[in-house]
C-alpha cells in the first residue's frame, strides 16, 4: 500500500513539474492599453483603452493558448497616443523585463447611431396630444490588434474585431396622459442604457479580435527558434461582425 502511494506521489510530482516547465517554455505576451484617439462626433469615455486591454487579457487567459502577463506597467500611466519614441521605449522596457511579445491595439471605430420613427397620436387608443416615436440607438466599436515581437519588432499576427449593441426606446411626448415632468415628454428607456450598450459592444469586439489572433498565430515562436514556415509574412485574420 505504501509503495503504491509513493508511486502515485512520484507520478504527480513528475506531471506537475512537466506542466510548470511547459508553461515556462511558452513565450510571454504582455498586453498594454489600447490607443483610443477621439474621432468623429462620439468621444470614447476616459480610460477605455485600459479597460479594453484588461478585457483582452481576461479573454486570452481564459482561452489558455498564450502565457499572458499584464503589461500596464511597461509604460507611464495616462500616456497619450504612442509615437515612434514611445513605441521604442515600450519595446525596450519589455525586453528588459523578459517579455517576448507585446499585444498592441487601437480603437478604429467608436460610433453611436440614433434612428427615430414617428408613431403619431392617432395610433394610440388612449388620448395623446403630440403623439410619440420609437428611438433606436446603436453603438459600434471596432478594434485592430497586432502581436509584435519585442526583440525584432516583427509583427507576428494581426486581427480585427467589431462589436455592436442596440436598444429601442418608446418616447411619448406632448401634454397627454403619459406626460411626465412638463412638456419634455416621457421616455421608457433606462438611464444606464448607454453604459450597457458600451459594455456589450466592447466585449463582442474583444472576443472577435481574440479569436482572430488565435487563428492567425496559434503558437508564438521567438525568431531565434522559428522555422522557415514561421518566418513567413504575418497573417491577418478578419472576423465577421457578430449581430447583437
Amino acid at each position: 500500500m505504501r509503495s503504491r502511494l509513493r508511486c502515485l506521489a512520484v507520478v504527480w510530482v513528475v506531471l506537475a513539474s512537466g506542466m510548470a516547465a511547459s508553461a515556462q517554455d511558452k513565450p510571454q505576451l504582455a498586453i498594454v492599453a489600447f490607443d483610443a484617439t477621439p474621432g468623429g462626433w462620439t468621444v470614447p469615455p476616459p480610460h477605455v483603452g485600459a479597460t479594453i486591454a484588461e478585457l483582452m487579457l481576461d479573454r486570452l487567459m481564459a482561452l489558455g493558448t498564450y502565457q499572458i502577463v499584464d503589461g500596464q506597467w511597461l509604460e507611464p500611466e495616462g500616456q497619450g497616443p504612442r509615437d515612434r519614441a514611445a513605441m521604442a521605449r515600450l519595446l525596450s522596457n519589455a525586453e528588459e523585463s523578459g517579455v517576448d511579445f507585446v499585444l498592441l491595439g487601437s480603437v478604429t471605430r467608436f460610433t453611436t447611431e440614433k434612428r427615430h420613427r414617428g408613431l403619431g397620436g392617432g395610433g394610440f387608443r388612449l388620448p395623446l396630444l403630440g403623439g410619440g416615436r420609437r428611438d433606436r440607438q446603436e453603438l459600434v466599436v471596432s478594434l485592430a490588434v497586432r502581436i509584435v515581437e519585442v526583440r525584432t519588432g516583427r509583427v507576428v499576427a494581426s486581427a480585427v474585431g467589431q462589436g455592436s449593441s442596440s436598444r429601442s426606446n418608446l418616447v411619448i411626448g406632448g401634454l397627454g396622459l403619459f406626460r411626465r415632468g412638463g412638456a419634455g415628454g416621457y421616455s421608457a428607456g433606462s438611464s444606464g442604457a448607454r453604459d450597457t450598450l458600451l459594455a456589450e459592444a466592447i466585449q463582442r469586439s474583444v472576443a472577435q479580435a481574440a479569436e482572430g489572433l488565435l487563428k492567425a498565430a496559434p503558437v508564438l515562436t521567438i525568431s531565434g527558434e522559428a522555422t522557415a514556415t514561421n518566418r513567413e509574412t504575418p497573417t491577418t485574420q478578419a472576423v465577421e461582425p457578430e449581430n447583437p
